[in-house]
């Protein structure tokens, strides 16, 4: 609802609160689904909070689904690795 106000402007910056809501009311499904649908056009990717946020919403999807707990964790180093290089790889290029 509160997207709906104004999405692609975002002037309250809701962005920045809407993951950290997302888990607190353990809505992984909703965090994840809209990491994806997003990153396209919105580069959550570049935002701390999503850069860890995601990975925590898999990593609980996967205990919640009842996936192996070692292939949990593997999935997040992944996922938080990839991050931390595309990251790392434009703070390089952009200095």
């Amino acid at each position: 609802m509160v997207c709906s106000l104004d999405p692609d402007e975002d002037p309250l910056c809701m962005l920045l609160l809407l993951d950290f809501y997302a888990l607190r009311s353990e809505q992984y499904d909703f965090l994840v689904r809209m990491y994806m649908e997003w990153e396209s056009f919105r580069n959550l990717s570049q935002l701390p909070n999503f850069a860890f946020s995601v990975p925590l919403a898999m990593f609980h999807q996967s205990v919640r689904n009842g996936t192996d707990q070692q292939k949990a964790d593997d999935m997040v180093h992944k996922w938080c690795w990839t991050i931390f290089n595309d990251h790392f790889y434009v703070v390089l290029v952009t200095s």
